[in-house]
């Protein structure tokens, strides 16, 4: 299926449009949020590396590409 590229731009459109709407306060807290959000994935990454792959990524993002290599080896 091939990617809808107005679709994409519209969504964008919006999360832009709502971001302006936010105070900057707001703004620090959701980006301390996501930031929270992607080091625990992060680390869930990690440690479904070492007990399911038997192996030791040396960042985050060659975990992923582990995990994405080997997703039939644990289940997803």
């Amino acid at each position: 299926m091939p990617i809808n590229v107005e679709q994409i731009k519209q969504r964008i459109t919006e999360i832009l449009e709502t971001i302006d709407e936010l105070s900057l306060n707001e703004k620090y807290a959701i980006r301390y949020h996501v930031i929270v959000l992607a080091e625990a994935l992060g680390n869930l990454c990690f440690q479904i590396a070492v007990e399911e792959l038997n192996r030791a990524p040396e960042s985050y993002s060659q975990c992923f590409k582990m995990l994405e290599e080997d997703r039939y080896a644990v289940n997803l």
